[in-house]
């Protein structure tokens, strides 16, 4: 009975070794099959560059996150628009028609040749301007608005404009909106630019010229980049073209017969230059209404205790103005110290507001 028993778990054992033998056959047939796999599997992730996360279940703010719509341009954008400034190419945008240019700060007192910008027509000092994200510093006294012509345009990668939802993250003083502008971080190499360009008549030129070197270092993790610019607009003057002293006439101004003008009163008009004497009662020898007869000599004997006895030349100028229509059409300035280009307008006699 016991060797019975001994041959049985003996016949057990070795049904259990063929049956151990057999999964190990098994698995490294699987396993051999498998090999290659894992090989194309080790080889593809040793050529990944970039991992893109679309999505996550990190908890972050929810006003850094959202749909917002931006605009952006790049440098290929900017070299082909063919514009001498970044105020001028931004200016395209139609959230930025406001901002001001070099050429239109010529009238803003103090702020000549700045570019600022102003998103929506709300206010340059409500407009953030950002330098790869950070702030910029502000290029005018008294104000944090920001001159652009500071920005290396050489430099710029591109310009990402945002005009909604920007105070959320930046503060009240993105009230308007955001511009960034993004420079290049890892140029390498020697970069030269120039510009020139001339209106239709020939004029008004602007010349431009950049210089952009750069260079990598610590195995590509460190990069030190030098710009130097230099921009020339001549501008257009008012008397460099035969039509431009025209600009801004029109057929409703005061007509300039009906005052003095300069070199109607001398000595031919003895009894007007001692009237109109600044130092005798305070009034201009030219500017002002030429009077009636009777009431210049009422006022005359009423300052000087004697009646004045008109030359030719003073009837003269008399008759002119009393014969002279109310309004008058001019191409050209006639009188050179009142408004409106020149011409004279209605207003106080003394002080010409």
């Amino acid at each position: 009975m016991e060797n019975r028993i001994t041959a049985i778990m003996q016949q057990g054992a070795n049904r259990r070794v063929r049956r151990i033998e057999k999964v190990s056959r098994l698995a490294a047939v699987l396993a051999a099959g498998m090999l290659p796999f894992a090989e194309q599997s080790i080889a593809q992730e040793g050529i990944i560059e970039e991992v893109v996360v679309t999505g996550s279940r990190i908890a972050r703010d929810a006003n850094l996150t959202g749909a917002l719509p931006v605009q952006a341009m790049d440098a290929d954008d900017i070299s082909s628009s063919g514009e001498f400034s970044l105020a001028d190419v931004v200016n395209d945008v139609p959230a930025l028609l406001s901002s001001i240019t070099a050429e239109q700060s010529v009238d803003r007192v103090g702020r000549h040749g700045s570019n600022r910008l102003n998103l929506r027509g709300l206010g340059q000092s409500r407009t953030l301007v950002l330098v790869d994200g950070r702030r910029h510093v502000g290029g005018l006294q008294g104000s944090s608005a920001v001159d652009i012509g500071s920005i290396p345009q050489a430099l710029v990668e591109r310009v990402e404009v945002l005009t909604g939802g920007a105070s959320a993250i930046y503060g009240a003083d993105a009230v308007t909106g955001v511009v960034n502008f993004i420079l290049r971080d890892d140029f390498e190499g020697l970069e030269v630019q120039a510009q020139t360009g001339l209106s239709e008549y020939g004029d008004a030129g602007q010349t431009a010229v950049s210089v952009v070197f750069g260079q990598n270092f610590n195995n590509g993790r460190s990069n030190i980049t030098l710009s130097a610019e230099v921009r020339q607009d001549s501008g257009l003057k008012v008397y460099e073209r035969s039509d431009g002293l025209a600009a801004g006439s029109a057929s409703d101004w005061v007509n300039p017969a009906l005052r003095f003008q300069k070199g109607d009163i001398g000595s031919a008009t003895p009894n007007f230059a001692r009237y109109f004497n600044y130092d005798n009662t305070g009034l201009y020898h030219y500017g002002l209404n030429i009077p009636g007869r009777a009431d210049f000599i009422a006022d005359y004997t009423a300052e000087f205790g004697e009646a004045p006895n008109l030359t030719p030349a003073e009837t003269a100028l008399i008759e002119r103005a009393a014969a002279a229509p109310q309004r008058a059409a001019l191409p050209f300035s006639n009188f050179t110290i009142t408004s409106g280009y020149g011409y004279i307008i209605p207003g106080n006699p003394f002080t010409f507001s």
